[in-house]
Order: C-alpha cells, then structure tokens, then sequence
C-alpha cells in the first residue's frame, strides 16, 4: 500500500513538472500580439509637434495610413519560432526638423522607423531603427547611415546608382541604391506616379547575410506607397547559431491618412 501511495505522489509529481514545463513553452513560444491600430491613431493624436518642419508646407500629409499586407520574420535554429505580420498594417508619417519619419508597425513589439532629412539632392536616410521580439526577448537597433545614403534624389535618372554605409554598434549595411524607373501604381481606383527605388545590402558584423529592400515613393510628396523586403542572415545567439528571415509585402489602401492633422 506504501509502496503504491509512492508511485502515485511520484506520478503526480510528474505530470505536474510536465504541464509546467508545456506551460512554460507556451509562454516562451508565444508569438506577439496584432498591431493595436487604434493605439496607434491615439498615440500620433496625442503627440508633440515639431516646429519649424522642413516639409510642413508641402504635400506630405501626416497621419496613420494604413496598407495591405503579407509577410513574417522567423529564426531558425536549435529552437525556431514564427511571427506572421497582421493583415493590416498602419505606417505613421511624422514631420521632423529635418525631414519626415517613417514608422511601420508589424506587430506590438515589432517595428521600424525610417529617418528621412530633405536636401537639395533629395531625401536622404538618417537612420533606420528596428525592433524585433523573439522568445520573450526584445531587440532594438538603430543603423545611421553616412552623408552618402541618399534614398530618394531630386532628379530621378533610371539606372543611376550609389552607395553607402549604415552601421549599429556590432553590425554594419552595405549598400548598393538603385533608381528602377518611374512607374504608376494604383491605390483606390486612383493611379499613382511613384519612384521605385531599389537597395541590396550585405550584412557584415554580428549578424552576416544579405538583405534586398524595394520601396515606391509618391513621386509628388515622398509618401511610401509600397514595400516589400527580403532578407536572410546568421547570427550567434546563446543558444547557438540562428538565421533570421524576413519576408514582407505592404501596398497602401487610401491615399489619405485615417487621422491627419490639419492643414493651415
């Protein structure tokens, strides 16, 4: 009867350890939550202004848009994990001192803010800052470009090409930006002149790999119409090595802004 009542305690004991650890893998597994939309809408109505904006007279419109879109990031290794992005998307347009930022939300914690400043020569990246959750564990690194990383120029030639650097503290972009073309696209039945701009990168650094990134600027504001990416890279983690894949499509759907401050 003794020896009975053991195997039962140990049994139980068993199963408790290993509902805990499933538990505890559901944690661990569990992808990040949807992009909240309408925090997102709260939190640019609930913003600062910046005076004095080098492109507030212009056409740019701040505001949420929102896009279309398909892709995920994944890491695969000893232990993998999948994040798929939400259906919809928002991209939030904010004015700066020097220009106009960019920040695309996937996700709750993933996200990316591209730092535009206007010069003669066009729009040129300042920096790009990314954020990026796997395992519970969240990452955020900013890539500042040199005074080389031109984006979008002022006068459009198809085929004219460039490079540059953009570096974090461990890890560096090398770049190559191409001009593709003038191309129109449609967004609500209404077609749209675009720029298609197109950047191949190799990575070097803590993370090695290559990266091809299209965006299609509005030819007449700048505005981000379309985007897709592609990248692959290795990266020691301490669990071992991992490569990180991204795989993403967005296409506007309204070529105005769910909210918009108001024009003068």
């Amino acid at each position: 009867m003794l020896r009975r009542k053991l195997w039962i305690g140990v049994a139980l004991s068993l199963v408790g350890l290993i509902g805990g650890a499933l538990v505890f893998r559901a944690w661990l597994f569990k992808s990040p939550d949807p992009v909240d939309i309408d925090s997102v809408i709260d939190e640019f109505e609930n913003r600062t202004t910046l005076p004095n904006s080098t492109v507030d007279q212009g056409l740019l419109a701040e505001g949420v848009y929102l896009y279309d879109t398909i892709g995920f990031e994944a890491v695969k290794g000893r232990i993998s994990t999948r994040n798929d992005y939400t259906e919809i998307t928002p991209i939030t347009v904010r004015w700066t001192k020097c220009g106009v930022d960019y920040r695309w939300d996937a996700m709750s914690t993933r996200w990316d803010q591209l730092s535009l400043c206007l010069e003669d020569r066009g729009l040129f990246e300042k920096q790009t800052t990314e954020q990026h959750e796997f395992f519970r564990v969240r990452e955020t690194r900013t890539y500042k470009c040199d005074d080389r990383a031109l984006l979008v120029p002022s006068a459009v030639v198809k085929g004219d090409s460039w490079e540059a650097i953009c570096r974090d503290v461990d890890a560096q972009t090398n770049r190559t930006t191409t001009v593709e073309g003038i191309e129109l696209l449609s967004v609500g039945g209404e077609e749209v002149e675009v720029v298609h701009i197109g950047i191949d990168q190799d990575l070097v650094g803590s993370a090695v790999g290559s990266a091809r990134i299209d965006y299609w600027f509005r030819q007449a504001d700048g505005l981000i119409v379309r985007y897709e990416k592609l990248i692959s890279a290795e990266r020691d983690t301490p669990i071992g090595s991992v490569t990180y894949s991204e795989e993403v499509e967005i296409m506007l759907t309204a070529l105005q802004p769910v909210t918009a401050k108001p024009k003068a």
